[in-house]
C-alpha cells in the first residue's frame, strides 16, 4: 500500500518506464474510490468494471503527460476516469434501440383495422356471396 506522496511519486515514475509490477500496485491502490465513481455512471457493475479498466488504461498510456507541478495524481485520475464514464455513456446510447413488435406501430396500420364488428351471420353472407 502506498502511504506518501513520495511513494506515490516514485511509483508513477516506475509507470512511465511500463513497469507492470508498478502499474498494478497503482492500479489496486486507487481501485476502490475509482470503481465507486464509476457506479455513479454505470447502471451494473461490469459496466463499471469496463469503464475502470478503460479509463486505467488511458491513464497509463498518458501518463507522460501528468505534471505534478499541475495539480496532485488523485484528480488527475478522476478527471480521466468520469471522462471514460461520459465516453461509455454516450457510445451506449448510440446502441440500436430495440421495441417488441407488438409495439411498432407503421404509419397505415389503421387501414387494416376493421372498424366494423361483424356477427357471424353477416360473414357468413358474405362469404356465401363469393365465387367459387
Amino acid at each position: 500500500m502506498i502511504v506518501t506522496e513520495e511513494e506515490l511519486g516514485e511509483l508513477i515514475e516506475c509507470c512511465r518506464a511500463n513497469d507492470r509490477t508498478a502499474q498494478e500496485r497503482l492500479y489496486k491502490h486507487f481501485y476502490a474510490d475509482m470503481f465507486r465513481l464509476c457506479q455513479r455512471y454505470a447502471q451494473h457493475p461490469h459496466d463499471a468494471l469496463t469503464i475502470l479498466n478503460d479509463g486505467f488504461l488511458k491513464a497509463f498510456v498518458h501518463l507522460a503527460q501528468y505534471n505534478k507541478q499541475l495539480g496532485a495524481f488523485k484528480p488527475w485520475l478522476k478527471t480521466i476516469i468520469i471522462n471514460t464514464a461520459i465516453d461509455h455513456t454516450r457510445r451506449s446510447k448510440k446502441e440500436a434501440y430495440v421495441i417488441h413488435i407488438d409495439q411498432f406501430h407503421e404509419q397505415g396500420d389503421d387501414d387494416f383495422l376493421l372498424a366494423h364488428n361483424w356477427k357471424l351471420e353477416e360473414i357468413l353472407q358474405h362469404f356465401n356471396l363469393l365465387q367459387p
